[in-house]
């Protein structure tokens, strides 16, 4: 389950659709609201509700896998990647995610799709990365054997 960022709706899945619910409204008067699909047989994953609470930061598969968003408000979509396992986060604007994909850690904006390399990890795969929401760290985990939590202040990067 995802949380929104004013807390007052949840997001899950149930592995074929994506429902929202309204915590606002007590339980007797629960319908919880199933999202249209966005792409013909092609399921998506929430991870992350963006800061603005309009857009979800997903990942689809199958068949077509990768990751990307999906608006709420327009149920229009976009693909960042087709890697399996890219789970993207926001950045605090709403318009840009981070992501993982090999030894990589990419930022994207979802205005034009385009990504740029933030960091290479020299030992090991980062995997999901998350962004404070105050923008300024960037967390990511590395495992070689174990995980280990790593940290990259991004008031530092230009």
């Amino acid at each position: 389950p995802v949380w929104s960022p004013d807390g007052s709706r949840l997001s899950f899945t149930n592995h074929t659709d994506v429902f929202l619910m309204d915590l606002s409204k007590p339980w007797s008067e629960q319908a919880l609201q199933k999202l249209p699909k966005i792409e013909q047989g092609t399921h998506y994953v929430p991870w992350d509700w963006s800061p603005d609470g309009k857009k979800f930061a997903v990942t689809f598969g199958p068949p077509n896998t990768g990751g990307g968003y999906v608006s709420l408000e327009t149920q229009q979509f976009g693909r960042f990647n087709d890697v399996a396992g890219s789970i993207p986060s926001w950045l605090p604007d709403s318009n840009h995610m981070v992501y993982a994909q090999g030894n990589s850690v990419f930022v994207t904006n979802i205005q034009d799709l385009r990504s740029r390399k933030l960091l290479t990890a020299i030992d090991g795969d980062p995997r999901s990365p998350f962004v404070s929401r105050d923008g300024k760290l960037l967390y990511y985990v590395v495992h070689r054997g174990e995980s280990d939590i790593w940290l990259l202040d991004l008031t530092e990067q230009n």
